[in-house]
């Protein structure tokens, strides 16, 4: 794996349960995109593609883009991730995902992160497990978007299928990579899971193994997701903790805890944040 472009350490907010859960099984739960938080989650490129048809009717009646948005709507949601962030002390992340402050952010060392590589742009194939920086620029995209189908509009019919494929996945692959940019400041990074290869069924939609799968229940309702062990160098994996402004632990109990479950010695802080 290649982090030249990633940093040392990413962190993951979470409640006090969590916390503990995540450091005594060394796992980490990959849920499926549709429980994340942005009610858009992987539908920024589609409603961008709606938009860009509206402007370009053109496009809409190419057989080939028809085909591109077919492959690409088929296969495009069922995906599972874990977030983490670039930003260990971030007020907004410790009141949405740490229990209103009173939780834990976990920073993990990413050499110990058991992923395949970092996503890099355009790739046309996709790996089963990366990680990847989350872009917020709609307007990039939307260029990207633009000049991508331009590029393709026309392909002769004995490259219809291999090209239909590649331009889906540069298309799923941009959809996972861009938010919102009200989420912004939450410099997000995501490790992405595919239950199988995506490049043998890009032209037939995913189906999760129920029997492989696990299930949550959350406010977005029953969650499938896949555990995703992090606990490969047990002493290393976590390089250190923060306590949120509202967490009443102690350190030096947590620091001993971590230790005690195998961790060694992490360096334990409270947050800066003046918040009550």
């Amino acid at each position: 794996m290649s982090n030249s472009k990633a940093p040392k350490t990413l962190y993951h907010y979470c409640p006090a349960q969590s916390f503990m859960a995540i450091a005594e099984s060394g796992v980490l739960r990959m849920s499926h995109s549709s429980g994340m938080n942005d009610s858009h989650e992987l539908r920024h490129v589609e409603l961008i593609i709606e938009h860009l048809l509206k402007e370009k009717p053109e496009w809409i009646a190419s057989e080939y883009i028809k085909n591109v948005l077919e492959i690409f709507q088929g296969h495009g949601r069922d995906l599972y991730m874990v977030s983490f962030s670039e930003e260990p002390d971030s007020l907004s992340q410790w009141r949405g995902y740490a229990d209103d402050g009173s939780g834990y952010n976990i920073g993990f060392n990413i050499e110990c992160l058991p992923i395949q590589g970092i996503l890099q742009p355009n790739l046309g194939s996709l790996i089963e497990k990366c990680l990847f920086k989350i872009d917020y620029n709609q307007g990039k995209i939307s260029k990207q978007i633009f000049n991508l189908f331009e590029e393709h509009k026309s392909v002769p019919n004995e490259e219809l299928i291999f090209s239909s494929i590649l331009v889906s996945s540069i298309l799923t692959q941009w959809a996972f990579q861009h938010k919102n940019a009200a989420f912004k400041e939450e410099r997000e990074w995501r490790a992405v899971y595919w239950p199988r290869s995506l490049g043998s069924q890009l032209s037939t939609p995913t189906v999760i193994d129920p029997m492989t799968a696990g299930y949550r229940n959350s406010k977005y309702g029953l969650i499938p997701f896949y555990d995703y062990t992090f606990r490969t160098s047990t002493k290393t994996s976590i390089s250190h903790v923060l306590l949120g402004p509202r967490n009443p632990s102690e350190p030096a109990f947590v620091k001993a805890y971590l230790k005690k479950t195998g961790y060694g010695d992490v360096e334990v802080q409270r947050s800066e944040a003046s918040y009550r």
